[in-house]
């Protein structure tokens, strides 16, 4: 997937918004969330000194991951991280087509006429006899 958006929200729900696919799910439910959110903490800089808690970590595209937080910083996507946002993208998409399938509402459609010969207008430059 080129284009795409995820956010792990810090109240519990993973989501994916890309060119392919969009699903959002229960972070509990994905097993690869947390190493990517525990590598995204290892590489921020030296200079942050608040707690791992986050209120949402953006990934866009394979270009920076913004870990939103007390104090927010920015990183740039490197081979390690991509590895891990392919296992997370991997993830996302086994979980949307694990859901049921959308049930469309039954709507009546009109019986289809085949053969059905119109008969011809009358014409009019034929007197009619009326009795």
């Amino acid at each position: 997937m080129e284009h795409f958006t995820i956010h792990i929200f810090g109240y519990g729900e993973t989501q994916i918004n890309g060119d392919e696919f969009s699903v959002k799910v229960s972070t509990d439910s994905l097993t690869t969330v947390k190493p990517l959110v525990d590598a995204v903490w290892a590489d921020k800089p030296a200079d942050v000194n608040s707690q791992q808690d986050f209120h949402v970590i953006n990934i866009f595209n394979y270009n920076e991951i913004r870990y939103i937080a007390n104090e927010d910083f920015t990183l740039e996507v490197n081979p390690a991280l991509k590895v891990l946002i392919d296992n997370l993208i991997t993830e996302l998409k086994n979980a949307l087509n694990a859901l049921p399938p959308v049930v469309q509402p039954n709507v009546a459609t009109p019986p289809v006429q085949e053969n059905v010969v119109e008969p011809p207008p009358p014409n009019m430059d034929e007197p009619t006899l009326i009795i």
